[in-house]
């Protein structure tokens, strides 16, 4: 549903902007009709009047050449510290791997250690191979002594403190 308001004494339908295109509403808007803006006149003016620039060789300034050579060896070492990490990081995850793997033979090392120490296995290759026997009772003989422990707490000849105990040290080193 349009709603309507007055403008100009005339009803408009929908939106109350300007319609330039419209000739009625606006005849100084017509089309074919020239509209001077003063300032478009003035930008113009100033176009017109401005003098022309003369053909002049331009020149690079020494300090953008060194500054364009700076950020091309600034990237190349870039790229080869790149390079290099790369390279770093690969040796690092073999070396990684190579870890992984010594540390499942030493558990599998261990494991055979383990089983290579069985003392029922060698006492069996004892007996078996070498002949050795269990001892006998007659072969078992018990030391005792009669003699109770004892131990000595032995103290310091004499009590210096350290100065005199520095003095008379070089004092025995001077005789």
């Amino acid at each position: 549903m349009a709603e309507y308001s007055t403008y100009k004494t005339r009803y408009v339908s929908g939106s109350v902007a300007y319609d330039f295109d419209n000739a009625e509403a606006f005849p100084e808007y017509a089309p074919g009709r020239d509209i001077e803006i003063p300032v478009a006149r003035k930008l113009r003016e100033e176009v017109v009047a401005a003098p022309k620039p003369q053909s002049a060789s331009q020149a690079i300034s020494p300090v953008a050449i060194l500054g364009f050579a700076l950020a091309a060896v600034l990237l190349v070492f870039s790229l080869v510290a790149r390079a290099q990490l790369s390279q770093i990081s690969l040796q690092v995850v073999e070396q990684q791997t190579a870890l992984e793997e010594l540390a499942t033979q030493k558990q599998k090392l261990l494991v055979q250690y383990e089983f290579a120490f069985n003392l029922a296995e060698i006492e069996d290759y004892a007996m078996r191979e070498l002949g050795m026997q269990q001892p006998r009772s007659e072969q078992i003989y018990y030391i005792s002594s009669g003699v109770a422990d004892k131990a000595e707490i032995l103290t310091p000849e004499s009590k210096e403190n350290g100065l005199q105990k520095v003095f008379s040290t070089i004092g025995e080193y001077l005789r």
